[in-house]
């Protein structure tokens, strides 16, 4: 999982081991909580990849 800025500079990453993914076994997605508190006001980009890096999905976040 990585944090994007508004111009695209990474500002934060978690280790690429963890699993964000949904669960194939019991359809369940998981929660993911993420500590911005050391982020300043603004808009981010959030990029999280699966399927061995075959996928992946960004989303915008404001953090107020």
């Amino acid at each position: 999982m990585q944090i994007f800025n508004m111009l695209g500079v990474e500002v934060a990453q978690t280790p690429s081991s963890v699993n964000y993914m949904k669960n194939t076994q019991t359809g369940a997605s998981e929660l993911l909580r993420i500590d911005v508190s050391h982020l300043p006001a603004g808009v981010y980009f959030i990029k999280i990849v699966g399927c061995n890096g075959a996928c992946s999905i960004v989303e915008k976040f404001v953090k107020m």
